[in-house]
């Protein structure tokens, strides 16, 4: 066989009979046909990429809840992205306006912290900043910092337990025991390596964080938090922790005054 080939592939010319015995080739269809063999499965893929990417909402609505979720995602967004990665951007936000939220408040939530996860988990990680660069720093220098974090880092808020929702995407269905009666939480997601971590947040660490990655100043984040009856020093503590962990990469000084 290999020697008929290569002598055919070598001289396109060759009408060598024998081939016909080791070549069988489909009947011809028309663009319409071939098209529908793909415009059936395309449905099925994108399904199983989200939930590839929304595990924890999988085991929680069931196959045919997420689903139907998933059917009116797809007829209401337009997903322009060539890459399967991208499927679940706009679902979190979706899941907003969707009256799932009636049955099931914190599937938004949800959502959203497993999108930051995945996100996380395709990020690049950016060198940690060297912590030499305080040593001649100032009061006032330190009053202006604003500091800058590793693109994967995310502060998620939710009124929902959503860290322990998110830990039962291993769990039987049938085995979920999840309290949703006043436990807001907040929760850190950021890439270690070649894991992604994620952790709940003292209200403190929180707000402070979510103050600096917005891009505001040591200084200003100080006075939200003794504003919130929080203690501003508590910053200092948390900064530590953030460096020690490579949080932060970059540190710039505001415009003075």
């Amino acid at each position: 066989m290999a020697a008929h080939i290569a002598a055919h592939a070598h001289d396109p010319e060759r009408r060598d009979a024998a081939l016909e015995g080791w070549l069988r080739l489909p009947p011809a269809v028309d663009a319409a046909e071939r098209l529908r063999v793909y415009g059936n499965g395309y449905p099925a893929r994108l399904l199983e990429a989200l939930e590839e990417a929304f595990p924890a909402l999988l085991v929680i609505l069931g196959k045919y809840e997420l689903a139907r979720l998933a059917q009116r995602y797809f007829a209401a967004v337009d997903l322009s992205s060539a890459t399967l990665n991208d499927i679940g951007a706009r679902f979190p936000e979706h899941c907003r306006r969707d009256a799932i939220l009636e049955r099931l408040p914190f599937v938004a939530d949800l959502a959203a912290l497993e999108w930051r996860i995945l996100h996380a988990f395709h990020s690049h990680e950016e060198k940690p900043v060297d912590p030499g660069i305080f040593a001649a720093w100032d009061m006032e220098d330190w009053e202006r910092a604003v500091l800058h974090f590793q693109p994967s880092l995310a502060v998620v808020r939710s009124a929902w337990p959503i860290h322990a929702l998110w830990q039962c995407r291993d769990t039987p269905r049938d085995d979920i025991d999840v309290d949703l009666d006043d436990r807001p939480q907040t929760v850190l997601v950021h890439r270690d390596g070649l894991e992604v971590r994620v952790g709940t947040l003292e209200p403190a660490e929180a707000a402070a964080l979510e103050s600096l990655h917005g891009g505001a100043t040591l200084a200003a984040t100080m006075e939200r938090l003794a504003a919130l009856d929080a203690a501003p020093e508590s910053v200092m503590t948390h900064f530590a922790a953030w460096i020690r962990a490579g949080l932060i990469t970059e540190i710039t000084l505001a415009a003075a005054g």
